[in-house]
């Protein structure tokens, strides 16, 4: 993010914001009532103190919570405001995904005061603290496993639990390099988070990404905008992160005794490779690395699985139709099925307009008439 001192007083902020948006000082005079020889210049440069009621007014003309006038919520803490202020800018960052996940975060807000904060079913569970992230990473995913009761079986809908948590996930084209965000806000008093999934990927590689955020959430990683990148982390929490997404994806016992059963059955490790990348939703290059790190296998072992095509390794399995079938539709954009549901509940109750609902799944206003028609909701 770039460098930068941000104000500490109303004055300040109101003088920032006002310098980042499209209002002008002379506005603010229209809408304050200032003391006889008091100027906007003296409000600017903290020489008069507005009044609470007046900050709230001055904030709804800035279009910010009165909040970050105040002080009570720091400045960078709404998406909205760092856009605006240039605190959340990252170089490499569209900020056409950044904007489409403020604008998903102010809708969130509105839907939870009518409909219910969704409650995060793991918000009890201890997150390890343990110095070495990688090892904390593990512990994690599996205290998340244990949690969920999941044991040591596959998790077929991560999609849908990690949403089912209150992390809205949306599919947006991101830049090759990056494979997601994970956006933190604050507008509330309390943090909410959307992640975006690049469609770049395969669609292994996008469920890898939603467990990676997952760990960012589950530990509340307080930066504002975490990217995902495809170079190998080499910061803490992104190890972290890395290794409890293979652990909750890839849970070391079930690993081990699927190869103990498909090995124990004389399945070569071509075949085991390619039923254990469709049985448990992972890449090759994710699987192949677990069952040299786990010590199941040897490089040696492994080097057929690696050299073969992998359309030919799942023609040779026998799965080759049940794996593209989970091709479709990977490089599609979409917008969050839980924010979508939550939309089309208020929707039905006449709360929100047509309006909202298109800004939620991303698309303009007469693709969503045409959809809701379609489905019998207009």
């Amino acid at each position: 993010m770039p460098e930068q001192t941000l104000p500490t007083t109303p004055g300040a902020r109101i003088a920032l914001l006002i310098k980042r948006s499209n209002v002008a000082e002379g506005e603010l005079s229209d809408i304050v009532d200032l003391p006889d020889g008091v100027t906007v210049v003296d409000v600017l440069e903290d020489r008069y103190a507005l009044s609470p009621t007046d900050l709230v007014v001055v904030a709804d003309l800035l279009n910010v919570p009165a909040t970050t006038l105040t002080g009570q919520m720091p400045i960078d803490r709404h998406l909205g405001v760092s856009l605006r202020i240039g605190s959340a800018e990252i170089s490499d960052v569209p900020v056409e995904a950044l904007e489409y996940a403020d604008i998903l975060l102010q809708h969130q807000a509105v839907l939870d005061s009518w409909l219910g904060e969704i409650s995060n079913l793991l918000h009890e569970v201890p997150m390890s603290t343990d110095r070495y992230f990688v090892q904390a990473g593990r512990r994690s995913a599996e205290r998340v496993r244990d949690a969920l009761s999941l044991d040591y079986a596959p998790i077929p809908d991560l999609l849908g639990l990690v949403e089912s948590l209150g992390f809205p996930i949306v599919f947006r084209q991101l830049p090759q390099h990056i494979h997601g965000l994970n956006i933190r806000d604050e507008r509330e008093g309390r943090p909410s988070r959307i992640i975006v999934v690049s469609t770049r990927g395969p669609w292994t590689m996008q469920r890898y990404t939603i467990a990676h955020e997952l760990c960012h959430a589950l530990y509340d990683d307080k930066d504002q905008v975490i990217v995902d990148r495809v170079d190998l982390p080499d910061v803490l929490p992104e190890l972290r992160a890395e290794r409890f997404a293979r652990h909750l994806l890839l849970p070391a016992d079930g690993l081990r005794q699927d190869v103990k059963a498909l090995r124990g059955a004389g399945t070569d490790w071509a075949l085991v490779t390619a039923r254990l990348m469709l049985r448990w939703g992972v890449s090759r290059k994710t699987l192949l690395r677990a069952l040299v790190d786990d010590g199941l296998a040897t490089q040696a072992d492994l080097q057929g699985a690696k050299d073969i095509q992998l359309s030919e390794l799942m023609q040779s399995a026998g799965i080759r139709d049940q794996w593209n079938d989970l091709l479709e539709g990977q490089c599609d954009e979409s917008g969050s099925s839980l924010l979508m549901h939550r939309a089309l509940e208020a929707f039905s109750r006449g709360w929100i307009s047509v309006r909202v609902v298109a800004e939620i799944l991303g698309q303009t206003q007469a693709e969503t008439e045409l959809e809701l028609t379609a489905q019998g909701w207009l």
